[in-house]
C-alpha cells in the first residue's frame, strides 16, 4: 500500500466522542438550531434561489461548527451566524463573478 493512499479501514472510525465535544455539540445545537428557518428565509430572500440559498445555509452552519471552538459563551450568536453567512455570500458571488467572465478574445469572431 503506498503512503497516503486511501484505505476505506480508516475512512470513518468509530470513535466515542469526549464529554467536552459532546456537550460542545449540545450547546451548539441549542444555540443554531432555533435560527435555522429565519437563516434560511434571509438566505431564499438574498438569493432568490432555492438551491443556492440551501447550500449557502449547510455551508454557514459547517463554518460555524469548525468554528465553534473559539465562540464565547454570553455572545451574540446570532450576530456570528449572520456574518459568517454575510462573508459566505459574498465570497460565492465574488467566485462567481469572476468565473462568469470572459475575455472577448476567446471569442469567436465572424470576418
Amino acid at each position: 500500500m503506498k503512503i497516503g493512499a486511501f484505505n476505506p479501514k480508516n475512512a470513518f472510525r468509530a470513535e466515542t466522542p469526549s464529554r467536552e465535544s459532546t456537550e460542545s455539540l449540545t450547546l451548539f445545537e441549542g444555540l443554531a438550531v432555533p435560527l435555522l428557518n429565519p437563516l434560511y428565509n434571509f438566505t431564499r430572500w438574498l438569493t432568490r434561489n432555492r438551491e443556492e440559498a440551501e447550500d449557502l445555509v449547510q455551508e454557514t452552519y459547517l463554518k460555524a461548527w469548525q468554528g465553534f471552538s473559539a465562540f464565547q459563551l454570553g455572545t451574540n450568536f446570532r450576530a456570528c451566524i449572520h456574518r459568517i453567512l454575510r462573508n459566505t455570500f459574498l465570497s460565492s458571488r465574488t467566485g462567481s463573478k469572476t468565473s462568469m467572465t470572459m475575455s472577448l478574445d476567446s471569442c469567436g469572431r465572424r470576418d
